[in-house]
């Protein structure tokens, strides 16, 4: 599930080009995404979180019953320059699919990933020239 996330945030990350990603693969902590940040020079760090969406009446261990987490912290002070998360699953949707290809729960959720990574350049597209 947190790999799907990654790599469709990433991926939309990367679409412009004054932006490049660098996804890394293993488990990453708050506190290493801020050791990460202070290391870098000139580059941010996206800190992304999956968890359990306790408040859903949704069984849990689906991918429609958990919230995406992200924090973006500058370079060398890891100071949070945007923060913020979604329900995957949840508002209105133009696609309709068919509970027999079991893909909905994916869908929703690396549609999220998607929609994170637009607000995070949102954030940023003031300040590239």
């Amino acid at each position: 599930m947190m790999s799907g996330v990654k790599r469709n945030c990433g991926q939309r990350l990367g679409e412009p080009a004054w932006a490049t990603v660098e996804i890394v693969t293993r488990p990453m902590l708050r506190s290493d995404a801020i050791n990460r940040a202070k290391a870098e020079k000139d580059s941010y760090v996206v800190w992304l979180q999956i968890r359990p969406d306790t408040m859903s009446s949704i069984g849990t261990g689906t991918p429609n019953n958990v919230y995406i987490e992200y924090t973006v912290f500058s370079p060398v002070a890891a100071k949070v320059i945007t923060s913020g998360g979604t329900y995957p699953g949840r508002g209105n949707s133009n696609v309709i699919l068919s509970p027999r290809i079991g893909m909905e729960g994916d869908y929703y959720l690396n549609k999220a990933a998607r929609d994170l990574a637009d607000r995070i350049l949102a954030k940023f597209k003031s300040h590239v020239p």
